[in-house]
């Protein structure tokens, strides 16, 4: 059978039996939806510090179908997005995600998304964007003087 492009269309069927004889038609309207959602992520900081960061975007389905899942890539990993995260408005639905970095110093990570609608079809993943998560704090000391009392003198050039 081959697929429709995607719109609503009404099914109909007539069954025959043996004796030749017709029965009343039935049909049914369907919706066919054959077209992939869009997501989008929106800027993210190429250097990212502390401990988390909200990553924010969207998803659309051109056919009306609702998404069902969005789902974050990190470095090659798809994690979704909890449905809680999700907010929907009419045909477009925001997300966010907090995302807890593990303690790293200057490590490279890439970023993108995707998303499903409730007909099955998986959106292509947006072009990764790379982060750098930089995360552990440095480290602050003293080396001169040393411990104890240092005397400055007005000749003394020591700072």
């Amino acid at each position: 059978m081959n697929v429709p492009a995607s719109g609503q269309f009404t099914l109909q069927a007539r069954a025959t039996d043996q004796h030749g004889r017709v029965g009343q038609p039935a049909s049914v309207a369907v919706r066919v939806d054959n077209q992939a959602p869009v997501a989008t992520l929106d800027a993210v900081a190429p250097i990212l510090d502390g401990q988390d960061v909200v990553l924010t975007g969207t998803a659309r389905d051109a056919e009306g179908s609702d998404i069902t899942q969005v789902e974050l890539q990190i470095d090659g990993v798809w994690l979704p997005v909890p449905d809680e995260s999700i907010e929907r408005s009419g045909d477009l639905e925001t997300w966010l995600l907090h995302w807890t970095f593990p303690d790293e110093e200057r490590v490279a990570h890439r970023l993108a998304v995707r998303a499903t609608d409730a007909a099955g079809n998986v959106g292509a993943a947006t072009n990764p964007v790379e982060v750098t998560v930089d995360s552990i704090k440095p480290v602050s000391t003293i080396e001169q003087p040393l411990n104890g009392v240092h005397r400055l003198t007005a000749a003394d050039s020591t700072p």
